[in-house]
């Protein structure tokens, strides 16, 4: 936050005379514009000079703001932030030039009315106070553009929030408010909504007016439903629904044409999907995990843009045939499911790069990973009792027979592989004869201990020639962990 407020003062100083160093704080020819006394004790004995109009005094230990800062009504930029302030005085309405002020991270638990005071104010951040409700002189700022009061006690936001039209930014996240107003929708300039972490039942009418947003996250609320007129907001590009109370996808998500991600995850009430995705044609990102889904409609294969999709820990038995038409999708996330078996038919994806099958119920999977330009494959605690040779091993050079060290050689189909909690036996067999990714992640129980030793005995996972690099096995809290296989880069 501090960093964010400099860069602000900065942009403020642009087009002033260049400031003097801190070091020629004593010169009074130097015209010191902006002051920076973060940390510092004894800020009531310091004397500020007259030129100062950017006074940053954050994690200073303050508990009251010292009359020497009371003075500087020459100040357009202050920030108090991190410390212990629990009120501000009457008299912080001298400082009438200030277009910013910065009071987060203190133990305020009100503002006084002074602040309607503040006529050239744009920029007020009140973050993780103890405020419960604003005062009405605060809704009398002309030119006020960005408001944070993200973690307080607000349980209530009045109707004259409308009154602020200059308003673009309003951050409202992690307070007690379960509605907003209808006048919100009068803030035809907002760009940033947020209201996530609240105890929302409801949304007002009209919320696709705010035309400038295209971004909104009621995120971590009560809600059930979306408004009926939810689905005319087509400026919106992200929208963030999850952790809500939704019973079934909101019928009117699937209008919003311009939506580009979209997430619905950990709404756990949440069965089925709209037999139709409707306008969801552009959805770049989708994640519905923490779901109850056991399908998808086959009308969702016409997510053709879809790159990121995640399905994990829903109650899919079956790999879901939908999903196949989805051609451009480059990360899969299907674990913490009930898969048993992979089908061959996932070749069609021959953009993915990522896919997660951890947590399921395979005890094997089809031999297709030489077609496949999969990169990260997480399989673990899966029930293997085989794993293919070539999910890892590298395309054979013609001519040479397939031993264990052309196969190491050859650059590997897999950048990172993880097979924790699989079968040892089964799996390093299959990884020993068909050659191991760059990455290998496996850790198994300690009932595999003397399987392991063995294998350690047999030096090849202490290292092959020197084909390997990096060999950490260790053991803590009844497990056994191999890390980071990697190949030498050489010989590839």
């Amino acid at each position: 936050m501090q960093h964010v407020l400099k860069l602000f003062a900065l942009i403020f100083l642009l087009n002033t005379p260049l400031q003097a160093s801190d070091d020629d704080i004593d010169d009074p020819n130097a015209p010191v514009l902006s002051l920076d006394l973060e940390g510092k004790d004894g800020i009531a004995d310091i004397e500020i000079p007259p030129t100062v109009l950017t006074l940053f005094l954050c994690n200073s230990g303050l508990t009251e703001i010292p009359a020497n800062v009371l003075a500087q009504t020459q100040l357009t930029l202050l920030n108090l932030s991190d410390n212990k302030l629990k009120s501000l005085p009457p008299s912080i309405g001298n400082l009438t030039d200030l277009s910013m002020l910065c009071v987060s991270c203190n133990k305020l638990q009100a503002l006084p009315r002074e602040v309607g005071l503040f006529r050239a104010l744009s920029r007020l951040f009140l973050t993780c106070n103890r405020i419960r409700e604003l005062p009405d002189e605060l809704f009398e700022l002309p030119y006020l553009q960005i408001l944070h009061l993200n973690g307080n006690k607000l349980n209530h936001l009045p109707d004259k929030i409308g009154q602020l039209t200059a308003l673009r930014e309003l951050e409202l996240r992690d307070n007690k408010l379960t509605g907003l107003p209808e006048a919100i929708t009068t803030l035809t300039k907002l760009t940033q909504l947020s209201i996530d972490a609240n105890r929302m039942v409801s949304l007002p009418k009209g919320l696709f007016k705010l035309a400038s947003i295209t971004e909104f996250q009621p995120s971590h609320n009560q809600l059930m439903r979306l408004p009926k007129d939810f689905g005319k907001w087509q400026s919106l590009e992200r929208l963030d629904l999850s952790r809500n109370l939704f019973k079934s996808i909101p019928p009117q998500v699937v209008r919003l044409k311009s939506l580009k991600d979209l997430w619905l995850n950990q709404c756990r009430k949440v069965r089925v999907l709209p037999k139709e995705c409707g306008g969801l044609t552009s959805l770049v990102l989708l994640d519905l995990s923490y779901t109850k889904l056991k399908e998808i409609p086959m009308s969702w294969g016409r997510l053709v843009h879809l790159i990121r999709l995640d399905l994990s820990s829903c109650r899919f038995e079956e790999f879901p045939s939908a999903v196949l038409q989805m051609a451009q999708l480059m990360a899969l996330d299907l674990g913490g499911n009930e898969l048993r078996t992979l089908p061959e038919s996932i070749t069609a994806l021959q953009k993915l790069r990522y896919l997660s099958l951890e947590g399921n119920k395979l005890e094997g999977l089809p031999a297709i990973w030489d077609v496949m330009k999969v990169e990260e494959l997480q399989i673990y605690n899966n029930p293997f009792t085989q794993v293919p040779s070539n999910l890892t091993a590298g395309r054979k050079r013609a001519g040479q027979r397939a031993g264990i060290e052309q196969e190491l050689a050859a650059k590997p189909l897999m950048k990172q592989l993880r097979l924790d909690y699989s079968t040892l036996a089964s799996t390093l067999e299959a990884l020993k004869a068909g050659g191991v990714p760059e990455r290998l992640r496996f850790e198994t129980y300690s009932k595999d201990r003397d399987q392991l030793e063995r294998y350690k005995a047999d030096k090849w996972l202490e290292g092959k020639g020197d084909l390997f690099r990096g060999d950490d096995i260790v053991i803590e809290q009844g497990h056994i962990e191999i890390i980071e296989y990697l190949l030498k880069t050489a010989d590839k």
